[in-house]
């Protein structure tokens, strides 16, 4: 239950009055929701397992694809991502919601009036329909998974990989008014001379900021958590994509320690590509992508492999956002950004699961379950990963 139940929500920089006490164990449909909160929310798109879309065919050699859908089960292809695609929903969920704030404003409500111009809303579907045409449907997601990050067709993203296809499928549509910008190596520590660099190299007047971090071992550690919660007051933040494999979420909102997300897990029928202005979406697929069912967990029920995306619609907001970072305590920054350019990788070196067990056993204990004191912004993303867990 949340501790302090009478805390305003604060979603993505907006904040919003009180409601009743906050069960961050359950859905809490019934309870009584401050009603712009809630138009907020249904104004994200909110991207979910789909089914009978066309197939994805098996055909990655990778090493981990023992471990996919389709090895498991001897399938030769995929027509649905139930079971292994909740972290791609929630990486297209991200990715979204950046290009709506930046087409249309951040302010911007879905109206179900039926005179209100939707082509806007048409558009973006298109963009995200399951088909092999659409730009970030779930086929562009699954082939550049397997042929960027040796991720296998129906094998469970991790943050890292999600933001890979983000980046890569971005910088493949010539249509995007987005740049985005990723160092999959920066444990939160980001070099701003290599971020404006790309941003400078663009056309884009709004760069998108990824962030794959990983702050705990079992558990977000305490020393992060002011830090990752304040990440919801900040207009900036587009949303956290993350979990663990089959369970990841997308975090948008705050109250206390509760934090609310949009749960891909729920399987629809699948999206198709309407690509003629008059073979419009119907309304039931228009309103399949939003949802107003209210989900939050505490903090200490999240797991600590995030991705974060934060979205800058011009230079002033970075300046105010790296100023704003910088005034936390080092040691308890989710993000830290140092100005010049990333220094050359050090040869970097895997820890095994056994030795990150032997590890947890003679470390001081922690009321997360993370590293008591080892853990900050500098340590290296591989010293925190298995063959098995992780950012991936």
């Amino acid at each position: 239950m949340n501790e302090r139940p009478r805390e305003p929500i604060i979603c993505l920089g907006q904040r919003y009055g009180t409601s009743s006490d906050v069960d961050s164990s359950t859905e809490t449909q019934s309870r009584s929701w401050p009603e712009e909160f809630l138009r907020h929310q249904e104004s994200l798109f909110w991207f979910t397992y789909r089914t009978g879309f066309s197939q994805i065919a098996r055909a990655s050699t990778s090493s981990t694809g023992a471990r996919s859908i389709t090895s498991r089960f001897g399938l030769d292809a995929l027509t649905s991502d139930t079971g292994f695609g909740c972290m791609i929903r929630s990486a297209q969920t991200l990715l979204a919601n950046a290009l709506v704030a930046k087409r249309v404003g951040r302010t911007w409500r879905l109206s179900r009036q039926a005179e209100v111009d939707r082509t806007f809303e048409q558009d973006l579907l298109r963009s995200f329909a399951d088909d092999e045409r659409a730009p970030f449907g779930i086929h562009r997601f699954v082939a550049n998974g397997a042929a960027a990050c040796g991720v296998a067709e129906g094998q469970w993203f991790g943050p890292s990989a999600a933001a890979r296809c983000i980046e890569r499928l971005n910088d493949e549509c010539a249509d995007s008014p987005l740049t985005v910008y990723l160092d999959a190596d920066s444990a939160g520590t980001i070099y701003e001379g290599d971020l404006l660099q790309k941003w400078a190299g663009s056309s884009s007047s709004a760069l998108l900021l990824l962030v794959p971090h990983r702050l705990g071992i079992s558990g977000v550690h305490e020393q992060y958590r002011a830090s990752f919660l304040g990440l919801f007051n900040r207009e900036e933040l587009i949303g956290v994509a993350g979990g663990r494999p089959a369970s990841a979420h997308f975090f948008f909102a705050r109250q206390g320690s509760s934090i609310f997300y949009l749960d891909p897990h729920l399987p629809k029928p699948a999206l198709p590509l309407r690509s003629d202005t008059d073979d419009l979406y119907t309304n039931e697929e228009l309103t399949s992508v939003h949802t107003r069912r209210v989900r939050c967990m505490d903090i200490s029920d999240a797991d600590p492999s995030m991705l974060l995306g934060l979205l800058f619609l011009n230079k002033g907001e970075w300046t105010r956002f790296k100023d704003h970072c910088n005034e936390t305590e080092r040691r308890a920054r989710v993000l830290t950004i140092v100005s010049g350019s990333r220094p050359p990788l050090r040869t970097r070196r895997t820890v095994t699961q056994d030795q990150i067990q032997s590890a947890r056993q003679c470390s001081p204990p922690s009321s997360s379950g993370g590293l008591p004191d080892r853990l900050d912004s500098q340590v290296e993303e591989d010293d925190l990963l298995t063959d098995e867990e992780g950012l991936q």
